[in-house]
């Protein structure tokens, strides 16, 4: 199953949230799902925010080498879920044709925390990550697990 997490620029969030479902897939020995991750209005090759990397860093995981991606990058046929951080983006896939039942809002939507100090992306990560075993609940659900 192939996963993309989605938020605006793919600086912060979808980032964040990619790596930290990559760990927790690792973590609970799960092989068939990849992710990536994609902004719907970022440029390509953006770095992660520095606020980012440091939110990221508490858990292990280092974003310094992200580069961002626009979705128009993305083979968006080739993704089974997108996994989104807020219902903007959630439209956005709308409009694109994506059907309703291959989109996902993570957490019931996370908010940006773009232009926020280090507390606020670490709030954010928490809540991403917190988010994970609902969102890997929903994934079996979509597999017939």
């Amino acid at each position: 199953m192939k996963i993309l997490f989605v938020c605006t620029g793919n600086t912060c969030r979808s980032p964040m949230a990619k790596e930290l479902f990559k760990r927790f897939l690792k973590e609970n020995d799960i092989k068939d799902i990849t992710c990536n991750s994609a902004g719907v209005s970022g440029f390509n090759g953006e770095e992660a925010s520095k606020n980012a990397i440091i939110a990221c860093s508490d858990y292990d995981i280092d974003l310094k080498d992200h580069k961002s991606k626009n979705l128009s990058e993305i083979d968006i046929n080739s993704i089974d879920l997108f996994v989104v951080m807020n219902f903007f983006q959630y439209d956005v896939l709308k409009i694109l044709k994506i059907p309703a039942d291959k989109i996902y809002v993570l957490g019931g939507g996370i908010e940006d925390p773009f232009g926020g100090d280090v507390k606020t992306y670490k709030k954010c990560c928490a809540k991403i990550n917190s988010s994970l075993v609902s969102l890997y609940e929903h994934i079996k659900k979509q597999k017939g697990e």
